[in-house]
């Protein structure tokens, strides 16, 4: 009999955590495991398209949607089903986020669970194994409304870095039977902030569908792509404080200035872009830092480029830096956590420091290098060659889900 297997996501937005899901998806054993997904919030569905067919999507409870989703929509359907009593708790829920619009952050949505987990009620259906594939909300739910023998909380982030809720955190980590991180490092730090669950914290890598990837990049790119006589460097990533963009367009300002022609695209939510737009405008990179927002297939424009960038300030694990690596592409990316266990410097690509002298300097060097940038194509190529990654981290999973 097939073992019931369910991961809960709060979101299935642009981001990496959702996509790490989807790509694990991809490649479950299904003739083992019969694989359930709820998806808490609704709103920004990117990765709908991308759910394999042999899922089964759990339509949650209204109340669900009514107290994770104030929207116009869910107050029609509470009053069209006679849910009083959530009505109430919309128009508090949005005075909340009102009084705390600045402040929405992963604490803030720690004290509003707390706050408001009562009025959701739980899953009906028993599971073997359930999964609260990301920190926060995910975990939360796991907790309080699944029924399941075995549980399993996941964290996507680095959680000294993540501005998580500890208080919150250390009632609920205990609870669960196994913790999983996606990098070594990110597992050392939640040992050192819970050493009372640390025997039961494991690391386990974002899981990539590899053929996919690899076919994406196949397609054609758009003809915003202008690669004629200039060096084509791409980025990607959701625009967010953390990803580092503005020290990418100041290392774009002094390569221009030196008489570099490139361009530099980034791919990704333009979330907080307008502090990055101003900017590009600022050093008058208009044509040269170019933001292309959201695309569908971003591996397309990685095998575009000529270098790919990575300026992060800290990562859980990057994903986005798998990527490039799977497509063989050469690699700048700041020495950060989640990112320098990845790199090998001068070997597969170059890791800078975390300011934008250090990327322009980083970039310079491999723009003015066709020597180190080939060497670091042939590794990525010889270690693709040779790699079993996606089997070994299957395996340490399955271990989990089969409690061995």
């Amino acid at each position: 009999m097939k073992k019931k297997i369910l991961f809960i996501i709060s979101t299935l937005r642009c981001g990496g955590a959702e996509h790490a899901l989807i790509s694990l998806l991809n490649v479950m054993d299904y003739d083992k495991y019969e694989i359930d997904l709820l998806i808490l919030c609704k709103e920004g569905m990117f990765y709908k398209d991308k759910i394999p067919s042999k899922v089964n999507i759990v339509e949650p409870d209204i109340s669900v949607s009514a107290v994770l989703e104030p929207t116009v929509n869910n107050m029609w359907k509470c009053v069209k089903y006679g849910k009083w009593k959530y009505i109430k708790m919309h128009l508090k829920r949005i005075k909340d986020e009102r009084l705390k619009k600045e402040k929405i952050t992963q604490n803030f949505w720690s004290e509003y669970w707390m706050k408001y987990r009562d009025y959701i009620k739980p899953l009906n259906k028993e599971y073997d194994v359930s999964i609260g594939y990301l920190e926060g909300l995910s975990n939360y739910f796991c907790i309080d409304k699944v029924s399941a023998k075995c549980k399993i909380g996941w964290m996507h982030t680095n959680y000294a870095d993540s501005n998580q809720n500890k208080k919150v955190d250390a009632l609920y980590f205990p609870k669960f039977d196994y913790m999983a991180t996606m990098s070594e490092a990110a597992t050392e730090t939640l040992k050192n902030e819970f050493p009372e669950i640390k025997k039961n914290i494991y690391t386990i890598h974002n899981i990539l569908d590899e053929s996919e990837v690899q076919k994406l990049a196949e397609e054609d790119v758009e003809e915003i792509i202008d690669k004629k006589n200039k060096f084509t460097i791409v980025s990607v990533g959701n625009i967010l404080p953390v990803k580092g963009y503005d020290m990418a367009v100041k290392a774009c300002a002094e390569l221009v200035q030196e008489g570099i022609e490139l361009k530099w695209y980034v791919v990704g939510r333009k979330d907080q872009a307008e502090e990055i737009e101003e900017l590009i405008r600022k050093y008058n990179l208009e044509d040269e830092f170019i933001l292309l927002g959201v695309r569908k297939n971003p591996y397309k424009y990685m095998e575009a480029a000529d270098i790919y960038v990575q300026c992060s300030r800290y990562e859980g694990f990057s994903t986005t830096i798998r990527e490039a690596k799977l497509l063989c592409k050469p690699i700048v990316a700041t020495n950060c956590q989640g990112i320098k266990e990845q790199i090998q410097d001068g070997v597969n690509g170059i890791l800078t420091e975390i300011d934008a002298r250090s990327i322009y300097e980083g970039v310079h060097r491999l723009i003015n290098d066709e020597k180190l940038r080939m060497k670091c194509t042939e590794k990525l190529k010889e270690d693709l060659k040779n790699s079993n990654e996606i089997k070994m981290e299957l395996t340490k999973l399955y271990r989990l889900l089969d409690g061995e």
